[in-house]
């Protein structure tokens, strides 16, 4: 799961309910891996098997340089030539410019390694 500037353990929607959900995911061990992608460092984010720091406003530009990199390393089963030229410019290198998220950081993050559907 990856949640892009939604705190949703502080401040998003019911956080009650919120919180129960996501203790529920954790209770069950093996089946789940979480990524916040924030500009603080929220509960959520304090609570992520995996904190991306970016700047403000940076998570769309993170959210499309991950499908880039899922897309180029075929780790992704949909999507056909128009995403892939909709994305073509959000290279790991160019989302590090724009958001101050390292390349490295999209390129070996479990979110654009694993197998994923997009």
């Amino acid at each position: 799961v990856v949640s892009f500037g939604a705190d949703f353990l502080e401040t998003f929607g019911n956080p009650v309910a919120n919180a129960r959900g996501f203790a529920e995911m954790r209770s069950r061990p093996g089946d789940g891996w979480f990524a916040a992608v924030e500009p603080r460092l929220s509960l959520t984010g304090a609570n992520a098997d995996e904190w991306i720091a970016v700047r403000p406003g940076g998570e769309m530009a993170v959210a499309l340089g991950l499908a880039h990199v899922m897309l180029a390393e075929g780790l992704a089963t949909n999507g056909g030539a128009a995403l892939v030229d909709a994305v073509a410019a959000y290279t790991p290198e160019a989302v590090e410019r724009q958001t101050d998220v390292p390349a490295d950081t999209l390129t070996g993050s479990p979110v654009a390694t694993e197998n994923l559907l997009l």
